[in-house]
């Protein structure tokens, strides 16, 4: 399941470093891919129980959003 927090949703903004990064990508006209709001609709562990990285579920995910967003921005190509 998504990281979830003891924080009651008017204590502070989740979203706020993506919301920065978003801002400073779109200022230096570079691609930003949040993976959150898809990450967050998966039902599965994607995390280590007792750190906050990516287990291997985790990664699955993440790498298939990415490339996702890479092929449909045009920013990787692909050769047969």
């Amino acid at each position: 399941k998504f990281i979830r927090n003891n924080f009651r949703n008017g204590d502070f903004d989740i979203e706020q470093p993506q919301k920065i990064l978003k801002e400073w990508a779109k200022r230096n006209n570079v691609l930003a891919i949040d993976l959150i709001p898809e990450l967050s609709k998966k039902e599965e562990t994607l995390y280590w129980r007792f750190n906050g990285h990516f287990n291997a579920k985790g990664n699955e995910e993440a790498a298939g959003i990415i490339y996702n967003e890479l092929i449909k921005s045009k920013n990787l190509m692909i050769s047969n």
